[in-house]
């Protein structure tokens, strides 16, 4: 009833059932045993033409962060690979993205990449051990913000995942259970800092 309050605070008509088919949508993206999390789109009906899908990426983003056109461009770019990666790539290229100062916007980058991007994973201060079980189960694009902020010894530890997991193949062993079994982990995917 809350929500329904605010929505309707702002002049949005019908607010009731914008609030129900929005606390659907959030209900439809966990299966009954959780492990449908972050579940995949329906695909589009029509063919979708490249090159104007990546002129829309490059607006959207310009419309709302101040970068570079080279930039713009490179995010469009592994916005798509992010969509494809899984099964067209055996090569993840990591996106590094910095700026000249705090507070310039990198944050936001992020934000944005989050709305556009296969099932994003936004994380922040996250150790190794969750990060390559994160993606082994759930195949996310990770969005690891506030990098800077992870101490040292959990960063190098970070670090080796990430970088491991750039390219296709690499496997994270670790001893698990009670009778302490060998299990592999997949850590490929598609990761930005």
């Amino acid at each position: 009833e809350a929500a329904v309050q605010v929505v309707a605070g702002i002049g949005v008509s019908s607010p009731a059932a914008l609030v129900d088919a929005a606390f659907a949508a959030l209900q439809g993206t966990k299966g009954e045993s959780g492990d449908n999390l972050l579940a995949d789109p329906e695909p589009w009906t029509e063919a979708v033409e490249g090159a104007a899908l990546l002129d829309e990426l490059v607006a959207m983003i310009r419309r709302y962060v101040v970068v570079l056109d080279a930039a713009a461009v490179a995010l469009a770019l592994w916005i798509v690979h992010s969509w494809t990666c899984e099964v067209a790539a055996d090569c993840s290229p990591r996106l590094n993205v910095t700026g000249p100062s705090m507070r310039c916007g990198k944050s936001r980058v992020l934000e944005v990449l989050a709305g556009l991007v296969r099932r994003a994973f936004v994380l922040v201060d996250v150790t190794a051990a969750t990060l390559f079980r994160l993606i082994h189960k759930y195949r996310p694009t990770v969005l690891i913000d506030e990098w800077d902020a992870i101490p040292d010894e959990v960063k190098a530890a970070v670090r080796g995942i990430v970088n491991a997991g750039q390219r296709r193949g690499a496997m994270v062993p670790r001893c698990v259970g009670d009778e302490h079994e060998v299990e592999l982990f997949d850590p490929f995917g598609p990761v930005a800092l």
